[in-house]
């Protein structure tokens, strides 16, 4: 994901080097993304993809919630929001931070609240501060229970994931990344 500051900065950093702006955004094109680069990854359905953003390593409210405002932009939050919140025992202020200051905020018709000890996103919805059709708190499922709970909902929506990468976050990345359509589709935003 590339977002208007970054470059700006970049740009910056050109100048004080004495390259001249076109140069430097040439450069910007030509180079390879970031291995943590924010993605829209095409995955599941083949006729009706979903579209999985990985937000997991944003760990603070500003820059989940910036990464959201660019899919909007983009035009995907439209498609009918999942978002799974991973939410792990030694980060429990954040998993609250999370509760009280992104989720509210963000409009998702599924919130997924995965890993452990994700008693203050459950709180959270049942006193009606996270505005969602549905929640589902699946702590302490398997990355394969997790995938077929998902799967009759993956078609056609945006998919996106917040919270803490480390836990049940990293196999289930590796999953949705195991059923990416077309490996080139991968579209860095």
């Amino acid at each position: 994901m590339v977002f208007p500051d970054n470059a700006s900065l970049a740009f910056a950093v050109a100048e004080a080097l004495g390259i001249d702006e076109e140069t430097a955004f040439r450069g910007m094109l030509n180079a390879h993304p970031d291995p943590g680069a924010m993605r829209i990854t095409r995955f599941a359905d083949q006729s009706k993809p979903a579209f999985f953003v990985n937000g997991f390593a944003a760990n603070d409210p500003s820059s989940t919630l910036r990464i959201w405002e660019r899919v909007d932009d983009f035009g995907y939050s439209n498609l009918a929001p999942i978002v799974i919140m991973n939410c792990r025992p030694d980060r429990v202020d954040r998993t609250e931070q999370f509760a009280r200051d992104v989720l509210p905020y963000i409009k998702a018709e599924i919130v997924i609240a995965i890993g452990e000890t994700t008693a203050p996103i459950t709180s959270a919805f049942e006193k009606g501060d996270i505005p969602t059709q549905e929640y589902w708190n699946l702590e302490g499922w398997s990355t394969s229970e997790i995938m077929s709970r998902m799967r009759p909902y993956l078609k056609n929506r945006i998919v996106y994931g917040v919270g803490n990468i480390h836990g049940a976050a990293e196999p289930l990345i590796d999953m949705i990344m195991e059923e990416q359509i077309g490996k080139k589709q991968a579209k860095v935003i």
